[in-house]
């Protein structure tokens, strides 16, 4: 349930975030790091000057940073189709996610951090023309998100879902390859598409 811009979960809100906006769109990010804490603590941190709307853990679990309603610092310089300033007119959710990885050996794969992660908790997947190591979304972080993605759309009739890729090219990767972004999309277009009829 969403009521007074506020999602029905942990809220742990940061000073890192703006003004009013009226959200259009969803910008979906990886946040690059390993637990939904550390992430929501890095929002938190003044000197950090970065936030998104939601957070969400491996396990499923979900904290609200910044209210919907409120501009957060998640899209750094972007435009979309044209317009610059994307945090402007978004939601950001994050999901806790070490993102692209090194191959380490037959059984592990490495994280930017020098974090070990075992082959089974990764998968190779095409992004941009290349193959690349990435960390698996868990099923619960993509059962939640679609949850939580489905409300946004009604309630403030959400005309797009992109990722970070989208809105700032030249700069970002995230959610990347690993990530099931047609869902999402269709997940869109299914909820739009029951408005019409």
């Amino acid at each position: 349930m969403i009521k007074d811009h506020l999602l029905d979960c942990a809220q742990r809100h940061t000073r890192n975030c703006g003004g009013v906006i009226t959200p259009e769109i969803i910008v979906l990010h990886y946040t690059a790091g390993g637990s939904l804490d550390g992430a929501v603590s890095w929002f938190q941190n003044p000197a950090s000057s970065v936030s998104a709307h939601l957070v969400i853990g491996r396990d499923g679990s979900v904290v609200q940073c910044v209210p919907f309603n409120r501009r957060a610092w998640h899209a750094g310089a972007s435009s979309y189709r044209g317009r610059p300033g994307v945090n402007g007119f978004s939601i950001g959710i994050e999901f806790v996610n070490w993102g692209v990885l090194q191959d380490n050996d037959s059984r592990t794969c490495r994280s930017w951090g020098g974090v070990v992660i075992s082959k089974d908790d990764c998968v190779q997947a095409a992004f941009r023309g290349s193959i690349h190591w990435w960390q698996r979304f868990t099923p619960q972080q993509i059962t939640r998100g679609l949850e939580i993605v489905e409300q946004l759309i009604r309630a403030y009739n959400i005309h797009d879902i992109v990722g970070h890729y989208d809105v700032a090219p030249t700069r970002k990767i995230d959610p990347g390859g690993a990530f099931p972004m047609d869902l999402f999309k269709h997940l869109l277009k299914e909820v739009h598409s029951e408005s019409i009829e």
